[in-house]
């Protein structure tokens, strides 16, 4: 028997990672001083007309209620978001000139840094304009959407641009799901066993933060033209099997993070990576624009393998299928439901960062971006470019996203972990090994 409480437009209930990347919000603005974020970077072959482009893009933001809500609760149980028509930009503008690309690239950087104000806004925009170019910095709040949300949300907004109508979703709203509480409470009991299982096998190498006081997220970019990519895609194939070349960058990254640590004498030990990976129902990505539609993997890269790639791919392709046989993502997400009645800041306290994470790096790769348009607001598009800000915990993420076959890879790193140098070695050695 299902039990359902009553829903109506207005509302749109959390799921369990949705509740989760609460919690992250939460953490991130105690230990950094802003929420969890991330931004698309969208590289401009000229100038767009601004005013214009505001006024487009604050009409069509004004189209979505959910943009224009908050979180709030039902009986203690059931958190939900709470859609309003407040009609009031739920989109806040920035413009400035940069002197050079480098400047260009530090002035989004310190934009992923900087907390949503006034409450209530969502979404940042930064126009930053060099001589004949310019890069479109999009910065969303994560408790609305996820990486590829975040993509469909920007293909509809060019859709509105060029037609005014804009169709599709728009995440419709469900029940709370007061039940199914076995099928929650086995999925926890599994998460839970998988757990202390990895405490007892795994002496986990990760980074070590000193103090967290006023680190502040980095990351370094790397993109790949059009004929590099084919090459690196060439390799993956040969090496790991075709459409896995998620398993090859992570092995790559693996490698790469593994050398750091050996550098950096972090002791010894395996690497436990977290691996985003999307959870949407087949044929459903073009409409699910909003909130949390993935969950996570977590891979054990043995200290014994690292050194030998071939060995190494050989081992995560072993573990990917024991993944996948297990459900182990499903049971992550669907035990995630139990945590909705732990408020925020309790929930949050489990993820602070320790000394040590029990995590060595996050991972994800988004594969071919949603957004294939040539153009933005009829402006030609060089690249399109993903950086996620990564959690106190681990404190450093590697993630790879693609844009009309160009390949770019992101390090994301707190910085009192890693030194500017050290970033940029670790950066370096992955495009390399690629």
């Amino acid at each position: 028997m299902r039990i359902e409480l009553p829903f109506s437009r207005d509302k749109r209930y959390l799921t369990g990672m949705d509740w989760i990347i609460q919690a992250l919000d939460k953490a991130c603005r105690v230990r950094l001083g802003a929420g969890h974020s991330f931004q698309i970077v969208i590289e401009l072959e000229g100038l767009i007309e601004g005013g214009s482009f505001q006024e487009c893009f604050h009409r069509y933001c004004l189209l979505f209620p959910y943009l224009q809500g908050a979180p709030a609760r039902d009986f203690n149980l059931a958190p939900y978001w709470k859609a309003g028509k407040s009609g009031k930009s739920p989109v806040g503008f920035g413009k400035i000139k940069a002197v050079d690309a480098k400047d260009a690239w530090r002035l989004l950087e310190k934009e992923l840094n900087t907390p949503f104000e006034p409450a209530g806004l969502y979404l940042k925009v930064l126009e930053v304009r060099l001589e004949k170019v310019s890069l479109l910095g999009f910065v969303f709040d994560h408790r609305l959407f996820d990486a590829r949300g975040a993509e469909l949300f920007l293909k509809k907004f060019q859709e509105y641009f060029l037609t005014g109508r804009c169709e599709g979703d728009l995440t419709p709203p469900g029940p709370a799901y007061l039940d199914r509480w076995s099928e929650q409470f086995q999925a926890g009991r599994k998460m839970n066993r998988l757990r202390i299982a990895a405490r007892k096998m795994t002496r986990v190498r990760s980074l070590e933060a000193r103090s967290f006081k006023g680190a502040r997220n980095r990351f370094k970019v790397k993109s790949f033209g059009t004929s590099e990519t084919r090459a690196v895609f060439e390799r993956a194939d040969k090496l790991a099997g075709p459409f896995m070349f998620f398993l090859y960058g992570l092995a790559v990254a693996g490698q790469a993070v593994h050398a750091l640590l050996d550098r950096k004498d972090a002791g010894t030990g395996d690497l436990v990576v977290s691996v985003t990976r999307d959870m949407r129902p087949a044929g459903s990505n073009g409409t699910a624009l909003f909130f949390n539609h993935f969950s996570f993997l977590f891979f054990r890269a043995g200290e014994d393998c690292l050194p030998d790639l071939e060995v190494l791919l050989r081992s995560l392709k072993s573990e990917f299928y024991d993944r996948v046989k297990d459900k182990s993502a499903e049971a992550l997400r669907d035990a995630g439901m139990l945590m909705r009645i732990l408020p925020r800041s309790v929930l949050a306290l489990g993820l602070q960062p320790r000394a040590k994470s029990s995590i060595s790096f996050s991972f994800a790769s988004t594969g071919e971006n949603a957004y294939q348009a040539e153009g933005f607001m009829e402006e030609k598009i060089g690249n399109m470019i993903h950086l996620p800000r990564v959690p106190p915990s681990p404190g450093l993420g590697i993630y790879f996203s693609q844009y009309k076959s160009k390949l770019s890879v992101t390090l994301s790193y707190l910085d009192n972990l890693l030194s500017e140098e050290e970033a940029a070695d670790l950066l370096k050695a992955i495009s390399e090994k690629l």
